[in-house]
């Protein structure tokens, strides 16, 4: 029953669930959006995975994730739950576009016709927007690819072969790191910097990213060591080598996409209380 309950709760949006402790607490987060819904005995932490621009000394800028958590039932919900939605409209784009110009490469370099972006918002109708995971997704459903994971690695991903990927070349008018974790201590909210090792950069670079990330979010920023897709070796070395070196605690994630990110990963418990703790101790809650 737990798992067909949390299977449920995943299914709500694609990008769902990274901390739970016996299905009492879940953090719900997805790109950009807050969600208000409840469950019986269950409370649901609210939280936005927010895509934000860093830029380093030598001018070199990328697309980082950061995840704003607010954990507390004593701010006003609403009133920060509209402050929060004026934020995230600076991160908008014409996602139309973007994901017709998807479907456009994977014809003209590879072959691939999925139809029209008509058709692929129709096959999936009970989505309120068309990223890249429905195209992924609609490519295994074709018998295209054998798994979401070799869509996006192979064609249509920021990583891997990138055979049909296309550069968003909106998301240069993204807000700012300085910016988001500006917004999460205004809003007395936790600031959690997401996957440092997905962002194709050099150890001296991430080095650098954990190090300012630290010095703008302060006692109470945290960052993602417990991660779906990295196995053990990869999470002690994550919190040993960055969390533990510059004082954030770690967090977790499910990074949930696809059935095939099912959160199985027994992510311990200590990590929220860990995460609670140092809320209250920095907004002196």
């Amino acid at each position: 029953m737990a798992r067909l309950v949390l299977n449920r709760l995943l299914k709500w949006r694609r990008n769902a669930v990274f901390l739970y402790f016996r299905l009492r607490t879940i953090i719900l987060d997805d790109f950009s959006k807050f969600y208000k819904k409840a469950q019986p005995d269950l409370l649901l932490i609210q939280g936005s995975e927010i895509s934000c621009q860093y830029m380093f000394s030598d001018g070199k800028r990328i697309e980082i994730h950061v995840i704003v958590v607010f954990p507390g039932d004593c701010l006003d919900r609403e009133q920060h739950f509209q402050m929060c939605k004026m934020f995230l409209r600076k991160n908008t784009y014409d996602r139309d576009r973007y994901i017709q110009d998807i479907i456009n490469k994977l014809k003209i370099s590879c072959g691939i016709d999925l139809g029209k972006l008509d058709e692929l918002k129709r096959h999936f109708s009970d989505s309120t927007e068309i990223g890249r995971v429905h195209v992924a997704r609609y490519m295994v459903e074709k018998q295209i690819c054998s798994s979401v994971r070799e869509a996006m690695d192979v064609y249509i991903g920021d990583r891997g072969k990138r055979l049909a990927y296309v550069e968003n070349k909106e998301k240069e008018n993204y807000v700012t790191l300085e910016e988001v974790v500006s917004m999460a201590h205004k809003l007395k909210a936790v600031p959690i910097l997401c996957h440092v090792l997905l962002y194709n950069l050099t150890e001296s670079e991430i080095h650098t990213l954990v190090r300012d990330f630290r010095r703008l979010a302060g006692f109470v920023g945290g960052m993602e060591t417990e991660y779906a897709q990295f196995d053990v070796e990869i999470r002690k070395m994550l919190k040993t080598e960055y969390a533990d070196k510059y004082d954030l605690f770690c967090s977790a994630a499910s990074d949930f996409h696809s059935e095939e990110n099912i959160l199985n990963n027994g992510f311990p418990v200590e990590l929220y209380h860990e995460l609670y703790r140092r809320w209250k101790a920095f907004y002196s809650i």
